[in-house]
């Protein structure tokens, strides 16, 4: 029986498509091709908030089957972030395990969140993006509880605080610093391509067919994995983000719901967001990429 020694636990929209890839090509590392099983948030009851797509032990095990000796075992779900059963569940099943959590500044996050849902599956549809996000609608995810909840359960030094909005950091150093954390090679370096980026479809008709969700399970269990990478590929060059820009006036009315979870979050976590909270001018919220560079930081005082 083989279970993760990581997990990298959300948030959506902040990276983890990036992560999952880049820790995946280090030799020493071992991740299913699935992204998001969302297994440890599954609590035995229908949520039609989230995915599911492994709901058993059985299953799940069956996605590390291939382990040879690797070291770092790990998956990514970013369902977990806000799930207090998947704290619970990974607290129970893998209590050593290190944890990596990676945060966008939360407007940001929620713009390109909301252009995802409207064109992958029609959510908010008719609706402004401020219309949307004050009637809620699955965009107004805070950072301080859920974190607080994964610092209460785990030791403090297993966990490892992935800011999203330093683009101009160096991303090959971001990610070695991650593998140290992982306890491997901090040497290596994965290809930093563009992973699952944000944008308004050039082509309707195509993109609905390549996000269908029945289809991409599919091509993931039957197709070799670099016909899957190059779906992905096409799919993301259909992608136009130069057409999701906030405006100043949005992100003002936007970041404004979210000004006291940010600064509850950085004393929580030690680490200064005050950044998140200054105005600025228009500017494209849609890019997921981390080819341009992140910063990654352990919480203040938790490095082993």
């Amino acid at each position: 029986m083989t279970l993760p020694n990581f997990v990298v636990v959300g948030v959506a929209k902040a990276g983890t498509s990036s992560l999952h890839s880049y820790l995946r090509q280090h030799p020493d590392v071992f991740m299913p091709q699935m992204k998001d099983p969302g297994f440890f948030a599954f609590n035995n009851e229908a949520d039609p908030r989230r995915r599911h797509k492994v709901t058993n032990r059985e299953a799940y095990e069956a996605l590390f089957a291939e382990v040879r000796g690797e070291r770092a075992i790990g998956e990514v779900s970013d369902t977990y972030f806000d799930s207090k059963a998947a704290v619970a569940n990974i607290k129970a099943a893998i209590p050593g395990a290190r944890l990596i959590v990676s945060l966008r500044e939360p407007a940001s996050r929620a713009f390109s969140l909301y252009h995802m849902m409207l064109r992958n599956r029609g959510v908010n549809k008719g609706l402004s993006f401020i219309e949307a996000l004050e009637r809620g609608e699955g965009l107004r995810l805070g950072y301080h509880d859920s974190l607080k909840a994964y610092l209460d359960h785990f030791d403090r030094h297993r966990i490892r605080v992935v800011l999203f909005d330093d683009l101009t950091r160096d991303t090959r150093a971001s990610v070695q610093s991650l593998f140290g954390f992982l306890g491997i090679d901090s040497d290596f370096t994965p290809e930093l391509k563009v992973f699952n980026p944000g944008g308004v479809p050039k082509s309707k008709w195509l993109h609905r067919l390549m996000a269908n969700p029945r289809l991409r399970a599919w091509a993931r269990d039957t197709l070799p994995e670099s016909w899957v990478h190059a779906a992905k590929d096409l799919r993301s060059s259909n992608l136009d983000k130069s057409k999701m820009r906030m405006t100043e006036e949005e992100w003002a009315r936007a970041s404004a719901y979210f000004r006291d979870d940010v600064l509850k979050t950085q004393d929580l976590i030690g680490i200064d967001l005050s950044h998140w909270l200054e105005p600025r001018d228009a500017r494209s919220a849609g890019s997921d990429t981390m080819a341009a560079g992140h910063k990654i930081a352990a919480i203040q005082g938790l490095d082993p």
